[in-house]
């Protein structure tokens, strides 16, 4: 605090202190002057005579809000020039925060002498006092001895301002009781901003500004606060904070970043556009829009803080941002130069109670690798940003018609301006009103004028240009119309406003050039913030300082400070906006290349980091054409061990890295690299870079062979080595060079391994990920159980590492145990797999039981993964419990943190939609699945390009279920809608995206097919047929595995379609592919081969080739009985069972009983599996199965199949007795013939007995004639009647019937004759059968 603010207040009540907190208004206690209108008289320190002043505002006296406004009213009174007041509040309840107060208390006051002012030092801690509103401010101070029991020490001290560094945080009330005069109490200025009155009396005084977060004030860059001094040269009214010209437009972006902060919980997005899209004032307008809302308006939630880190924060001090208890907005500029800041915030984010919204604007000129690296960084990185939204800047106005408007705002906001500069040509001002009515429209017609910086600095530079000397009778009219150009035209302006300033300077006219002092200049913005001492080492680098002494160095930094004043604590500031530092170092650079290189020697690292930036920047501009890139590479490859590092991480950010990464191609290139080099360059890889990735794999490979070198007693060699190999593992990996991947994996393992068995107490959790990384490049290669056994060795070791320290461990060990659940899964294993998942399950439910908040996320991935497995498994019951609980905790998440868990939600509800169709809900699981549709389209509205695979994934499972409840016609317009989708993500992502594209176009293909429209399915099917063959080239494992299903798709069309020889082909080729696949994985693929092979015996059936048909059966009959009957998902066992059945029963006919008796015993294995099995079938295949058995001479096996058929066909007769008298005569026939040839006549006379009855009751009570298919089953009869009837007449009906029944070839038995039998049979009497 000013010295100069600190007044004393004489009131109704008696003495105290004031503060100025504007132009003539000072801050006092409401106890001083009781009332509005009170008349006051004010002091300065030091100074004779008061000043009359009244009270304009006042709260309570000795209330909550104790204090007062007092208007000065004296005709006296000098206002001082200093620093607007800035107000502040705390925002955290963190402890220990050291505070002053400034004041005039009596204990310091002698009689006799002029009014003494005392300083106190004091600690605050928040959370005191917040029921009362009051601060409890602890003095540091041994509190003074004070002998009047009715008086205070500190009284006088009323009013006094209670400050936190810069921030006037409280006005002092009262010394309280009970602390023996070493604590004193003040109201919270939140308490004094929540009332309007208090605001306004500010405001009419222009004294208001939104209160600042105290914790926050020491992070914050103080440029991005409103300038308060005049603007000295043209480029100052460009900056964004002085707003000159109004915001106008982005209307739409602005409700939403504004509808964005609304939400509760966290919140992350990316702002990015190329540089003067208007970022920056985007950003500064949603905070003052934010910020402008007062406490109190919104409930109990404290008002908006904003908090735009400075570029020279601290990482570590960011972490403050855990702990606010306001709703809070982060703003960090140029994030992609400012990597760990980016990764401080979100780490303090991850610890965020989330009882505020917190959210990140992250603000860019790109979205490249270095969005992916942030992302990627860490987990709890992955996690916040999973859902996070990128937003493009585009052109404010894209069409030349709507820039003339915008134009001519600007030059009107800048004539009003202008005058606030000196004057450019001598004592006479311009008039900027007329010169800027007088300009005729430029045509702003090339695309650089959509952006809104290049168009404000042509409206701001043809007014410069319009003001300037021009030869007589020459019209004033823009001197360029060129959007390229424009900051050269500013920067000539801005020239003289830097030749004026040296001119004005008698320490440095005449002693330098102006050649050197731009020089000096470029060096100052190119190597960014320093402190004296290293400003003048900076200058002290370049040549033409050579000779010059430290007194002319100051005068050059304290020249530069002038023109461009530091918002902190560093030596200079900057030239802004950026495009015109970019634009004038590039022009110094490209005429002296060495500049850079005289910079570079001896650089700190903030200083080379910083050059580089800028000097890629400025190579980007189009203006060079390219010709700063080679000079950019040479300075890279001159001073590699200082640039080269920070090369690695900017070329990840920057929009064109092709200098870089020539510079570092050129790097690694050498054989010469040094150790130091390569150490440095190693260690600034980010994790994952799409544009760095061959070049990482290559560097790990020279640190791998760097470390192999090691001599072989050096004790670092192996450890060193292990751990370069498995990053290499995971380098060329990313490369899709997977064999690479597998031997470096392998060889880390066996390195890890030899350590551990030496040392074994040391290298245990090194040897772990070693072998879980191993297990994921073995199962890249179908290598499955190989895979398994490394992934099951690391768990072991996890497990022993975790019984030692189980918090330290346990969260890898459920990691592992996850990776064992998808190994096991991916062969096919599923109960084992289910047991790993359940196990993860467990652990993770442990850590959510002990922390919840903490691990809710991984717990509801754990549970969403064990509902998978339990479906996959048939615990439908089970999985439908983990996954409604999985949704319920995301839900939750998403709640609270929509942007980092509505991904998961929509995922978690499409597996619940799963489980639902699989129970039979299906009218759940399409509500369910319109809802992960419905999360799906309002992820796709904030970040499309990141959710549309999960949309169309959504899309996908809704049209599956709309299709399990008939509605084909929604099905089909949902399979539309996805396949326009998919199409969208296979044209920006082709290598990776046209397998989902082909998997859109069979589900489509087969809705089209459904409805009809064979013709158009067989279209979609070929197409997704050809995306496949085209994924092929780059993705072969994954498109062979799915290129097999769509050519049984078109071979389906192409049979609707009558072209059934056409079909022969795809499924040729579909079986010749499942052949090769299952020979690789047999549990995955055997079954897929088997249902190809019956697909391929029913197309040769159709053409008349009937054994081909029966052999290709065959084939499936032999795959199936491998894989225990097993069929793939979607697969109906009934029909396939048919099918099968079918076959058996022609090879019967051919008396090939081996194949008969396979194809029947695998028909009813599988129909056994069906949901439930239908008793009619099962008694058919068993009727069959007897028959096979009988022709074998296998007879008591025969006889128990057609007893438990028979007791089948009796529970079903009642239902339809026309339909299944018949077949249960047929089984009771067979079984009387069975006995009988096995010589048991009694049974057979029994079960004959039952057979007549049959025939007596209910088959004679049937309506109308006979069908011919009766005629079999009762000649059986027959021909047992006359084989066991017991008397002779009855033998001969028997015989009678036997003869009208008996089969004729090419004819069949007529109804009458069938009839007649009938009549004859139910005379029989035989002995014995059921009463």
């Amino acid at each position: 605090m000013e010295g100069s603010r600190l007044v004393g207040v004489v009131g109704l009540d008696g003495p105290g202190t004031g503060c100025v907190v504007g132009p003539r208004l000072v801050l006092t206690s409401a106890h001083l002057v009781r009332h509005i209108g009170a008349r006051v008289e004010l002091f300065r320190p030091r100074q004779d005579g008061t000043h009359a002043g009244e009270v304009v505002w006042c709260g309570t006296p000795h209330g909550r809000d104790d204090a007062a406004l007092v208007r000065i009213t004296g005709p006296m009174w000098s206002e001082r020039t200093g620093r607007p007041l800035r107000w502040g509040r705390f925002v955290t309840h963190r402890t220990g925060r050291e505070a002053a107060i400034w004041g005039l208390p009596n204990v310091i006051q002698r009689p006799g002498r002029d009014i003494e002012a005392y300083q106190l030092t004091c600690e605050v801690n928040p959370g005191s006092g917040v029921v009362h509103d009051r601060h409890y401010c602890t003095l540091r101070q041994h509190p003074p001895t004070w002998d009047d029991p009715e008086s205070s020490p500190w009284g006088g001290l009323s009013g006094a301002p209670l400050y936190c560094g810069d921030l006037l945080v409280g006005v002092v009330a009262v010394d309280p009781a009970h602390f023996a005069h070493g604590t004193l109490t003040a109201v919270p200025v939140p308490v004094l901003d929540s009332d309007p009155g208090f605001r306004a009396a500010l405001t009419a005084a222009g004294a208001y500004t939104p209160p600042e977060g105290v914790e926050l004030s020491a992070l914050a860059d103080l440029g991005r606060r409103s300038p308060t001094a005049q603007p000295a040269s043209p480029a100052g009214l460009l900056r964004a904070e002085r707003n000159v010209v109004p915001f106008y437009g982005r209307t739409e972006i602005l409700a939403d970043l504004t509808d964005w902060c609304a939400a509760d919980g966290f919140g992350a997005l990316l702002l990015h556009g190329a540089g003067g899209q208007g970022k920056t004032r985007l950003a500064g307008r949603l905070a003052a829009e934010l910020t402008a809302a007062p406490a109190g308006r919104a409930g109990d939630r404290p008002p908006w803080q904003v908090l735009w880190p400075a570029p020279e924060a601290r990482p570590d001090d960011l972490e403050v941002v855990r702990d606010v208890a306001a709703p809070l907005l982060v703003v960090l500029d140029y994030a992609e130069t400012r990597p760990e800041q980016a990764a401080a915030l979100l780490r303090a984010a991850a610890a965020h109670s989330a009882e505020h919204p917190l959210k990140l604007l992250f603000l860019a000129r790109s979205d490249g690798d270095w969005w992916t690296a942030l992302r990627t960084r860490e987990a709890y990185a992955r996690e916040l940003l999973s859902g996070a939204r990128k937003l493009a800047l585009t052109g404010l106005q894209p069409a030349p018609d709507d820039r003339r408007p915008a134009y001519r705002r600007a030059l009107t906001a800048f004539a009003a301006a202008l005058p606030m500069l000196p004057a450019p040509n001598g004592p006479a001002r311009p008039d900027w009103a007329a010169l800027a009515a007088a300009l005729p429209p430029p045509a702003l017609d090339t695309s650089g004028h959509g952006n809104a910086l290049t168009l404000h600095m042509t409206a701001l530079v043809d007014l410069l240009d319009a003001a300037a000397p021009r030869r007589p009778g020459a019209p004033r009219v823009p001197l360029h119309d060129d959007a390229e150009q424009v900051e050269d035209r500013l920067l000539e302006h801005e020239g003289g406003y830097w030749r004026n300033s040296a001119g004005t300077r008698p320490d440095l006219h005449g002693h330098l050039s102006q050649d050197t002092l731009e020089d000096a200049l470029a060096a100052a913005l190119l190597v960014g913030g320093v402190d004296r001492e290293e400003a003048d080492a900076v200058l002290r680098r370049l040549p033409s300082f050579e000779g010059v002494t430290r007194s002319r160095r100051n005068s050059v930094r304290t020249w530069i400070a002038g023109l461009y004043p530091p918002a902190g604590t560093t030596s200079w500031g900057s030239l802004e906006p950026d495009r015109l530092a970019e634009r004038f170092v590039g022009r110094r650079l490209h005429d002296d290349p060495a500049l850079a290189h005289h910079l570079a020697q001896g650089a700190a690292p903030a200083q080379a980091a910083h050059l580089l930036d800028l000097y890629t920047r400025a190579a980007a501009h189009p203006v060079f054409h390219g010709e700063l890139d080679a000079p950019l590479r040479d300075l890279c490859l001159a001073h590699q061990e200082v640039l080269a590092p920070h090369a690695v991480g900017l070329a990840t950010r920057t929009t064109t890295p092709e200098p870089l990464l020539a510079a570092l191609d050129a790097i690694l290139a050498d054989p010469a690299l040094d150790p130091d080099t390569l150490r440095r360059l190693a260690g600034s890889l980010p994790s994952y870079s799409e544009r760095l990735a061959p070049w990482a794999a290559d560097l790990t490979e020279r640190v791998v062979a760097h470390h192999r070198a090691r001599p072989p007693d050096d004790p670092a060699r192996i450890p060193y080595l292990a751990t370069s190999l498995g990053n290499l593992a995971q380098r060329v990996n990313d490369l899709g060079e997977r064999e690479r991947g597998l031997a470096a994996a392998t060889e880390a393992v066996t390195l890890w391994k030899s350590l551990a068995a030496a040392q074994p107490d040391r290298w245990q959790a090194e040897l772990a990920a070693g072998l879980a990384t191993l297990s994921g490049r073995l199962a890249d290669f179908g290598r499955g159980e190989e895979s398994l056994e490394a992934i099951r060795e690391s768990i072991a070791i996890r497990r022993r590492l975790a019984d030692q320290d189980r918090d330290a461990h346990l969260g890898e060990l459920a990691g592992g145990l996850l990776n064992l659940a998808v190994r096991l899964d991916e062969l096919g294993r599923l109960p084992e797999s289910l047991v790993a998942s359940s196990e993860t399950a467990a652990l993770h439910g442990e850590s959510y039981g002990r922390r919840p908040a903490r691990h809710r996320a991984s717990y509801a991935h754990a549970l969403h993964t064990h509902a998978i497995a339990l479906r996959r498994t048939g615990h439908l019951p089970q999985a439908g419990e983990q996954a409604e609980e999985a949704v319920r905790l995301r839900r939750e998440l998403a709640a609270q943190l929509p942007d980092a868990h509505l991904r998961d939600l929509g995922m978690s509800l499409t597996t619940l939609a799963n489980v639902q169709e699989q129970l039979g809900r299906l009218d759940a699981a399409v509500a369910t699945a319109y809802e992960a549709v419905g999360v799906a389209r309002a992820l796709m509205r904030q970040r499309p390009d990141s959710h549309l695979r999960l949309f169309v994934g959504a899309l996908v499972g809704l049209a599956n279920r709309l299709h399990g409840l008939g509605r084909h016609d929604e099905a089909l317009a949902i399979s539309e809608e996805a396949v326009a989708g998919a199409r969208t993500c296979v044209a920006e992502r082709p290598e990776t995206d046209r397998v989902l594209f082909a998997h859109t176009l069979k589900n489509l293909s087969a809705d089209l097919a459904t409805v009809g429209r064979h013709d158009s399915a067989l279209e979609a099917a070929l197409e997704a047929v050809s995306a496949l063959r085209e994924s092929a080239r780059t993705h072969s494992g994954e498109a062979r595995a799915e290129l097999p299903a769509l050519l049984r798709q078109s071979a389906s069309c192409l049979t609707m379609l009558g072209r059934t020889a056409e079909a022969l082909e795809p499924t040729a080729e579909a079986i010749t592919l499942l052949t090769a696949l299952a020979e690789e994985e047999p549990l995955r693929h055997q079954p897929d081969l088997a249902t190809a092979h019956l697909a391929h015996s029913e197309l040769l059936q159709l053409l008349g080739r009937a054994e081909e048909s029966l052999d290709a059966v065959e084939s499936a009959v032999r795959l199936l009985r491998r894989v225990n009957g097993g069929l793939p998902a979607g697969y109906d066992p009934l029909l396939t069972a048919l099918v099968i059945d079918r076959y058996a029963m022609q090879r019967y006919a051919q008396r090939r009983w081996g194949p008969a008796l396979r194809g029947v015993d695998t028909a009813l294995r599988l129909h056994r599996r069906a949901d439930p099995p239908q008793p009619g079938v099962t008694a058919t295949f068993l009727h069959h199965r007897a028959v096979i058995l009988l022709a074998l001479q296998r007879h008591d096996e025969a006889d128990r199949d057609l007893a438990e058929a028979i007791g089948l066909r009796r529970a079903i007769v009642a239902s339809d007795p026309r339909a299944h008298v018949p077949d249960l005569l047929d089984a009771l026939g067979t079984r009387v013939w069975c006995l009988g040839e096995s010589g048991r006549l009694p049974e057979a006379a029994y079960v004959l007995a039952e057979a007549l009855e049959v025939v007596r009751t209910p088959l004679r009570a049937l309506p109308g004639l006979p069908p011919a298919s009766w005629a079999l089953p009762l000649y059986r009869i027959a021909v047992a009647g006359a084989r066991l009837a017991p008397t002779r007449q009855d033998r001969d009906r028997a015989t009678e019937a036997a003869k009208l029944l008996e089969p004729r070839p090419q004819q069949q038995v007529t109804a009458p004759d069938i009839s007649r039998a009938i009549r004859l049979l139910s005379r029989l009497r035989p002995t014995g059968g059921p009463q």
